[in-house]
């Protein structure tokens, strides 16, 4: 079987030809499930929860990440 072995992988053959099927939102599920196990998210998560505990300047500082990258990924995570 071609692609990722799981449950989102399940699910995309499960619904595949109903009306409940939406290539790209299925997309985004599998996103959504293997967030946990990105490397690149949990720094983001990392960042974001230090920014809410210490405040802009803080975490600017501690990651040299700007101001605009904070409020994107916080954006983002909603």
């Amino acid at each position: 079987m071609k692609g990722r072995v799981g449950v989102p992988q399940r699910a995309m053959h499960i619904y595949y030809g109903t009306s409940l099927y939406n290539r790209s939102i299925m997309k985004t599920w599998i996103k959504k499930l293997d967030f946990s196990k990105n490397e690149v998210a949990k720094f983001r998560l990392e960042v974001i929860n230090f920014y809410k505990k210490h405040g802009l300047a803080a975490t600017k500082d501690a990651y040299g990440v700007s101001r605009a990258t904070i409020f994107r990924w916080r954006f983002l995570m909603k």
